[in-house]
């Protein structure tokens, strides 16, 4: 057919019903260069077809559904040929000497056939092929030396194939390999070092597979070119630091739709070129931001943070989140009340993402969160009885506020209040509405710390004490008729507190002024009270109830009887006063050395653990335990110390062993040297100490100047006023062992001595 066409560089026989070929077809056409014979209905070819097409580039057969097989050798010893597309073919095997001595390809194109087995040598001495395209097939295995000899193989596809596992031979011998597919197969093991001589790498796609990360090892800690990363759709649980300290060309990572359930700010900042992670649809209960503003601080500080103008985008969408404290950081960052380093660090993007728990903010969406209504259950606590069976305990970090909510438990009367142990709070709010209380709360009963009580809707008919930190009382709701003079003194010393009294049975006659007086006058100390709820038994407002008019006849009465009832309430308020405050007096009589008689220090001390706290950078270890513990711990009047290396707990958070240290010792003695300024830790002893003696109004803090430190020029202006406000002794002073022991704490017998 094609005798007279020697000089015929190129053939298109596509899109026709072509069955079969001779095998002298194409002899004669030896100035060949592109042939296609794709979209046809070839079912076989013959072995020697291109023999006599020395100079063919380009040959097409895709889209041959009945062609199952290839003859030996169909594309050997073609030493110009460079492409050849095999796609879409009903190919099951492929002859080992199908390419042999075609040693200029680049272009293989095998994908969606259904292949199973590839020939250990087929791709023998292609030392030029660059690309090919196995995808769409039935592979489950790549034999051991299938690359060994493609060196200049940049893109390797092996899509949607059977791939259970990807051994460490598969791709060791392809060294500028620059993009891998390997999407949509059954991977469930990847061996720690597959990709580790692939350092060419740019792209590889692990989509849709059943494979884990490596906890202890990284997959791609020597990819140091990689930009694109896809494992979306995998049973991944953790993200590995490879990807935030290794891969500093890492442009995109694809992490959604994955089993990861935690995710802290470090998972996601880097301090590379920012990049966009996507951790849609993965089941990340908690994101905890609660330690990025002191992360970015510190590699700000180092000089390692480096945005080019852009942030590092992450992408949350479809998380079923717990919405409690542990994600506080993540809702003040959404909030921006974070630093504005921190805000401007990483972008988070979702458009659908709500809680899942706890179940009053189920399905709220968390964009919509405030931080104030962040609670953490305290589901493990040693304390036994009735309230933890009927009470749920929780801790708002917000405020820093213990939470026990008894709503509706059935309790007829106020229970006696329990609490946790090892949990450090500043407020405390108790929770005791709609239940069939009859009488408020009574002192020694527990309440005394509590900051806010919830009490309406019971049946309360009276109150004589309230909590002496009050904020927020909630007393609606109950049959209080009267409060009494004694509870009213009480709220009187209140200042900013919030008070609600509303639909009681308020009894309205001459013993009602004084809390009429209090209601009219409250606007003026800042109490906020529901004024026109608070009704008499006619449902007229109780301020508008005119006492000059009921009670004219009892003026004298009351005129005779006031300097009496004036003295006895001084005196039991002075009684109240100093039943409550007994520790607070005897300290303020020890710091003015009056009554010494009375009350010493030992006896203001005595429940705490420690005489000092010896609080040191660890670089100036060497100094605390041969200089000072041997002199301080023995001899005729030992103390007490506290260290951490000794008596911390290893575990506990850091943090809240420094406050449990300060508040159990009588001292803090600060080693301040030029290694302690460089301690954040350090600072933080040296703050919560210093808070510490503030609070007492009394001298807790010793200072140690130890090393070549210039007490003016070292220090900043911060640490100078704290020094300015507390004793300090320079190491090396002869005096030294003489003044620390005079400032360290004295009992009464040695005092005597």
């Amino acid at each position: 057919m094609f005798e007279n066409l020697k000089k015929l560089s190129l053939l298109e026989l596509s899109h026709n019903s072509i069955e079969t070929v001779s095998l002298f077809a194409f002899y004669d056409l030896e100035n060949l260069k592109f042939i296609s014979l794709a979209t046809n209905k070839l079912h076989t070819i013959p072995q020697n077809l291109f023999i006599n097409n020395k100079l063919i580039e380009r040959i097409f057969l895709n889209g041959n559904p009945n062609l199952v097989e290839l003859p030996n050798r169909l594309f050997s010893n073609l030493t110009k040929l460079n492409t050849v597309t095999l796609s879409e073919c009903g190919l099951k095997y492929l002859p080992e000497d199908l390419f042999l001595e075609s040693i200029n390809l680049q272009d293989i194109s095998l994908d969606t056939n259904q292949i199973e087995y590839l020939p250990n040598k087929i791709f023998r001495n292609l030392e030029n092929l660059e690309n090919i395209d196995l995808g769409y097939n039935k592979i489950k295995e790549l034999p051991k030396d299938l690359f060994s000899t493609t060196t200049k193989l940049k893109s390797v596809n092996l899509e949607n194939n059977h791939l259970i596992s990807i051994k460490k031979t598969y791709f060791e011998h392809l060294q500028i390999l620059e993009i891998l597919d390997l999407k949509n197969n059954q991977i469930n093991e990847i061996d720690v070092e597959a990709f580790r001589r692939n350092r060419d790498l740019e792209e590889i796609i692990l989509a849709n597979n059943q494979f884990d990360l490596p906890k202890t090892v990284t997959l791609f800690d020597n990819n140091l070119k990689l930009k694109r990363i896809n494992l979306s759709n995998n049973n991944i649980t953790s993200i590995t630091d490879d990807f935030r300290l290794t891969l500093l060309s890492l442009e995109e990572l694809d992490l959604s739709y994955n089993q990861m359930t935690y995710l802290e700010f470090s998972n996601i900042f880097t301090t590379a070129r920012p990049i966009s992670i996507d951790l849609s649809y993965n089941n990340i209960e908690t994101v905890d931001f609660n330690d990025a503003e002191l992360m970015i601080r510190i590699e700000d500080s180092l000089g390692r943070i480096t945005t080019d103008g852009k942030s590092r985008i992450v992408k949350l969408d479809g998380n079923p989140v717990a919405c409690d404290c542990r994600l506080l950081g993540f809702i003040q960052y959404l909030e921006q009340v974070l630093s504005p380093a921190t805000q401007e660090a990483v972008s988070i993007q979702f458009n659908n993402l709500t809680c899942v728990s706890p179940s009053d903010l189920y399905g709220r969406p968390v964009a919509k969160l405030k931080s104030s209504e962040l609670v953490c259950s305290l589901e493990q606590m040693a304390i036994e009885g009735e309230l933890t069976e009927k009470c749920v305990y929780g801790f708002r970090p917000k405020d820093e506020s213990l939470i026990v909510n008894c709503t509706n438990a059935n309790f007829t009367s106020m229970p006696i209040l329990v609490l946790p142990e090892r949990v450090f709070f500043k407020n405390m709010e108790v929770h005791l509405q709609k239940n069939q209380i009859t009488t408020g709360p009574e002192k020694n009963m527990g309440y005394e710390n509590v900051t806010k009580l919830f009490l309406s809707q019971n049946k309360i008919k009276e109150i004589s004490w309230i909590p002496p930190k009050i904020e927020l009382l909630e007393l609606n709701n109950n049959s209080i008729s009267r409060i009494n003079n004694k509870v009213l003194s009480m709220l009187n010393r209140t200042f900013d507190v919030n008070i609600t009294l509303g639909n009681n049975p308020w009894k309205c006659d001459c013993s009602t002024m004084n809390l009429i007086d209090f209601i009219l006058t409250s606007y003026l100390y800042n109490r906020h009270i529901d004024t026109y709820q608070i009704t008499c038994a006619d449902g007229k407002p109780l301020v508008n109830f005119n006492v000059d008019e009921t009670c004219q006849n009892q003026k004298v009465a009351l005129l005779f009887l006031l300097g009496y009832f004036l003295m006895i309430l001084v005196m039991l308020w002075l009684g109240i006063v100093y039943y409550g405050y007994q520790l607070e007096i005897k300290v303020w009589l020890f710091m003015h050395n009056w009554c010494s008689w009375y009350v010493w220090e030992e006896e203001v001390d005595k429940n705490k653990r420690y005489d000092a706290f010896v609080s040191y950078s660890y670089k100036d270890e060497n100094f605390v335990k041969q200089e000072l513990l041997p002199i301080l711990e023995q001899g005729p009047q030992p103390y007490k110390l506290c260290v951490h290396i000794r008596d911390w707990i290893v575990g506990e958070l850091i943090s809240r062993q420094i406050i449990q240290s300060v508040h159990n010792s009588r001292r803090t003695l600060i080693v301040l040297s030029r290694n302690f300024l460089e301690s954040e830790w350090g600072k933080m002893e040296f703050r919560t100490a210093h808070k510490q003696a503030l609070q007492e109004g009394r001298t807790r803090i010793i200072v140690i100047l130890y090393g070549d430190i210039d007490l003016w020029t070292d220090l900043d202006d911060e640490f100078k006023m704290y020094v300015k406000a507390n004793i300090y002794i320079e190491w090396g002073d002869p005096w030294f062992w003489d003044k620390l022991r005079y400032a360290l704490p004295h009992s009464r017998f040695h005092r005597n001595e």
